[in-house]
């Protein structure tokens, strides 16, 4: 996971414990559009504390913005708007330059 659970609620103010296998879940989704953007894995990164995977800041950041997203917009309305196969703005704005380019 690209952020700890703790982080995770710290970002979406949460402060019960009622809901954390819903955003360990939403992490866990999160960490993988990530990564699978990037085109690298969590081997790619060191191992960090609480399970996460040591990150650049503006990785951890997008990933905290996704996983709001997701928190907030629980059956989908918001996201069906995104064009298929593209992430919110916000997040590709963070997370672009340390895109591996190639040909699709």
């Amino acid at each position: 996971m690209i952020v700890s659970l703790q982080e995770a609620k710290e970002h979406l103010r949460v402060d019960t414990d009622a809901e954390d296998d819903d955003i360990t879940l939403k992490i866990q989704a999160a960490s993988n559009i990530i990564l699978d953007y990037l085109k690298k894995t969590e081997d790619d990164y060191e191992p960090g504390l609480y399970g996460t995977i040591l990150t650049p800041t503006s990785v951890k950041m997008a990933c905290l913005i996704l996983v709001g997203i997701l928190y907030r917009d629980r059956d989908g309305e918001e996201t069906k708007n995104w064009n298929q196969g593209y992430l919110p703005f916000s997040v590709t704005a963070l997370i672009y330059p340390l895109r591996d380019p190639s040909l699709a």
